[in-house]
């Protein structure tokens, strides 16, 4: 009976971590969908018009608690360090109108871009499940870092790419 049921929780968390891996839709090494998105700035950008910058792609949920994590390391580490022509950031609201997004950011005060995702569609080009996801496309629009979820050592990781690639 023990052996048994250790069996099933390998076999179940086996299933979890391989599993996951299908629900993205895009891979390193993939050209980025491109997408139009319109910030709480009321800015418009499209991803393919900023080929030849580096552009990361943040999908959050004001809800979800690793995203209230990392995006203030986002600000801070990234948005505020590598403020120049090369790096562009963009935070997506996956499910959120841009009326919920100003309120938030009203409280939050991001510097980066926000807009809003409210019925997936542009999240639905790059995964299936889990936020939050990082995706950093280069100067090309290809995906050189994909991430879903909230780990400090893989923020350090982005981190060290971000040094390497971004000009300072």
């Amino acid at each position: 009976m023990r052996h048994s049921i250790v069996l099933l929780i390998v076999t179940l968390y086996t299933q979890f971590l391989f599993g996951q891996a299908t629900f993205d839709v895009v891979s390193v090494g993939d050209k980025a969908p491109d997408f139009t998105v319109k910030t709480i700035e009321d800015k418009t950008l499209c991803l393919e018009e900023l080929k030849g910058k580096y552009v990361l792609i943040n999908f959050f949920a004001t809800w979800c608690k690793p995203c209230m994590e990392e995006m203030p390391l986002i600000e801070k580490h990234i948005q505020q360090r590598f403020d120049n022509n090369d790096l562009v950031v963009i935070a997506i609201g996956r499910e959120h109108n841009i009326n919920e997004l100003e309120l938030f950011n009203q409280r939050k005060k991001f510097s980066f871009h926000i807009a809003a995702d409210p019925k997936r569609n542009i999240y639905s080009m790059y995964a299936q499940k889990f936020i939050p996801r990082l995706y950093l496309v280069d100067k090309t629009g290809k995906l050189i870092y994909a991430h879903s979820g909230y780990k400090k050592s893989e923020f350090d990781k982005l981190i060290n790419l971000l040094e390497t690639k971004v000009a300072k």
